[in-house]
């Protein structure tokens, strides 16, 4: 194998590899984001009088 074939070869495996770093960072966020989401609908279940704020697209408005 060159020495040109080689460096190919580890690029692609890093670009791999960043790809499955990528895909386990959006799941890990995914899942604080769900927990969170959870979280607010608890807590306005019980306290339905009190306004909640929602930034949805940069945006705040009441629930």
């Amino acid at each position: 194998m060159s020495k040109h074939d080689e460096l190919r070869r580890l690029r692609e495996d890093l670009r791999k590899c960043e790809l499955e770093a990528a895909r386990l960072k959006l799941g890990l966020a995914t899942d604080y984001l769900s927990h969170a989401v959870e979280h607010v609908e608890y807590v306005q279940s019980i306290t339905p009088q009190a306004p909640l704020l929602r930034a949805v697209g940069g945006s705040d408005r009441e629930l």
